[in-house]
């Protein structure tokens, strides 16, 4: 942005409020013309031309350039933003950080509850589809009725065991869809994150 200075003479006797101009050696200059001065098509402000050199406020220069500018003892000083520049940085890269430990806490909790479904998803359907299938085989074809009746119990504790893995897979599809929800809420602020999404090959 500062090459656009270039053929400038910034006028340091111009005031930082006015277009007034005045200086040694520049009092009583005759003005030749008026030009309007432009940075990345956007207006900066006019110059005036006297002597073959044009001359700029201050004030639209330090604007132009994003600088800080103020009047102390006689003098005129230009200052940069770059101290606030870096308290923004530093401001953005603690958000980023803390945005970044959030989605891996949800991120995590919502894998370990994918894992767990599918984990508790085998065990129901082993248990359902072969184990109490075959239990119940032997107790429909248990030589005796004492045989039958110990059979009989091992297949009602089996089936306990079994609604309570039930009931345990529908506690984490529970706990997975508030977790999905809480993951969804969180990319739809922050879609950068989406990618990153961890799930469960099929």
């Amino acid at each position: 942005m500062k090459k656009f200075v270039a053929g400038i003479v910034v006028g340091l006797l111009i005031s930082l409020t006015t277009t007034a101009f005045g200086a040694a050696g520049l009092i009583g200059a005759k003005i030749e013309k008026v030009m309007s001065v432009s940075l990345d098509g956007k207006s900066v402000g006019t110059a005036v031309v006297t002597g073959g050199v044009s001359y700029l406020p201050v004030r639209a220069v330090a604007d132009a350039l994003d600088l800080e500018a103020e009047v102390s003892k006689g003098g005129i000083i230009l200052s940069s933003n770059a101290q606030d520049l870096a308290s923004i940085a530093k401001q953005e890269q603690s958000e980023l950080d803390a945005n970044t430990a959030e989605f891996n806490r949800l991120n995590q909790a919502h894998y370990l509850l994918l894992r767990s479904e599918a984990s508790q998803a085998k065990i129901v359907t082993n248990m359902q589809g072969t184990l109490v299938v075959r239990q119940q085989a032997k107790v429909d074809t248990a030589p005796t009725p004492e045989a039958k009746a110990r059979e009989q119990r091992y297949l009602d504790i089996l089936l306990v065991n079994l609604e309570t893995e039930k009931q345990n897979l529908e506690a984490t599809k529970a706990d997975l869809a508030v977790a999905a929800a809480a993951l969804d809420d969180f990319v739809i602020g922050h879609p950068e994150f989406k990618e990153f999404i961890t799930k469960i090959n099929p």
